[in-house]
């Protein structure tokens, strides 16, 4: 499987589950709490809370954990030259650097697992709720929404898109430098995502896709009580032994 297709942030699996039953907005706010906590935290035993209850909401979304292990792979580089950053320049705090990856890290699980147990139609409606005060300075949610929306669907076909290039370049042995290969790849790459931008426009203008008609698409997202409620009641437990063990 190419890492295209590893990629789980952006991908709804379809599962039916008790966290998919959650209401987004309420996903979203989740988020940001385990955001706001995971930036707090100093070291790296400090990072058990939250991770255990990623393996709760994990196994509760029913998203195999070897899935998510696998979509953790395109992040990998980015984690490694983080780590080698901090613990190289001054001060050489191999603590701090360490914390730093297993940010990202946690970060990144915890939007795989909410795209991967969410529809994005629904997670984009959610941010574009949040914003709807806004609309006193002239902000369309609707906009918001469609942004959000189409910037989450079309990161993993970048990747595609990537690959498929790198793959091409392969196969024809290049014997060009490093350099005129880079060049080689940045162009094509680029042409490949423009290309594949206008089919997506083609796409949305035959369907009619627009800011108001993705606002009016489902416009009750179902949700069940008990799954709200448990997450209330699981973040309340959260934010509790992170509080209270000072973390």
């Amino acid at each position: 499987m190419n890492i295209a297709h590893r990629f789980l942030l952006g991908r709804y699996t379809g599962r039916e589950s008790v966290i998919s039953k959650i209401d987004p907005r309420l996903k979203i706010l989740f988020l940001i709490m385990i955001s706001v906590t995971l930036l707090k935290i100093k070291s790296p035993a400090e990072f058990i809370v939250p991770f255990s209850l990623l393996l709760v909401v994990t196994l509760a979304g029913r998203v195999k954990f070897n899935v998510l292990i696998k979509g953790m792979v395109p992040i990998v580089w980015l984690t490694v030259f983080t780590f080698f950053l901090h613990s190289v320049l001054p001060p050489h705090d191999i603590n701090t650097a360490v914390v730093v990856a297993l940010r990202l890290v946690m970060l990144f699980g915890w939007a795989s697992v909410i795209t991967a147990t969410t529809k994005v139609i629904y997670l984009g409606r959610a941010v574009a709720w949040y914003l709807t005060p806004l609309k006193i300075f002239g902000l369309n949610p609707g906009d918001v929404a469609l942004t959000f929306t189409l910037a989450i669907r079309f990161f993993p076909l970048i990747l595609e898109e990537a690959e498929s290039v790198i793959k091409a370049q392969k196969l024809k042995a290049s014997k060009l430098k490093i350099k005129d290969r880079l060049e080689a790849f940045v162009t094509v790459f680029f042409i490949r995502v423009f290309k594949r931008a206008e089919k997506v426009e083609d796409t949305m203008k035959n369907r009619e896709i627009n800011s108001t008609s993705i606002m009016e698409f489902q416009t009750v997202i179902k949700s069940s009580m008990a799954a709200n409620l448990l997450t209330v009641v699981m973040g309340a437990g959260y934010i509790y032994i992170m509080t209270a063990f000072n973390l």
